[in-house]
This record gives C-alpha cells, sequence and structure tokens, in this order.
C-alpha cells in the first residue's frame, strides 16, 4: 500500500467555503502535522484566521493545528 506523498490536496480543502471541508480538513491535517509540517506550514496563516472568526465552528481544532 501506498503512503500519503503530499498534503497539498488537504491544504487545499482550507480554501473551500464550506466549513465542513474546512473541519474535515483540520482534521486530517492534525493527524498529518508530524510528517508534513513543511507544507502545512505555509497554511498556518489560513487556519489562525479560522481560528480568529467567532463563528467558525471548530476555533479549537483551528487552533490546536495552528499550534503544533
Amino acid at each position: 500500500m501506498v503512503g500519503l506523498t503530499s498534503a497539498a490536496g488537504v491544504i487545499a480543502l482550507l480554501d473551500e467555503h464550506d466549513d465542513d471541508l474546512k473541519v474535515y480538513a483540520l482534521q486530517k491535517l492534525n493527524g498529518l502535522v508530524d510528517q508534513f509540517w513543511a507544507e502545512i506550514s505555509d497554511a498556518v496563516s489560513k487556519i489562525e484566521i479560522m481560528y480568529e472568526d467567532t463563528e467558525f465552528k471548530d476555533r479549537q481544532l483551528a487552533a490546536l493545528v495552528a499550534s503544533k
């Protein structure tokens, strides 16, 4: 079985308008952060914006991923 070689597809979901897709992406990134931090670090500003948005439904998860 071939392993994941990039987090780019998951990171792209952070640009979606649907919050459910953003939460899904954050959940996946939370599990991938140790392996793909170099890629994910480029998206930290997007993740921080999600945390700062008081209407975003999973701000705590955004904070967790950004803090790693």
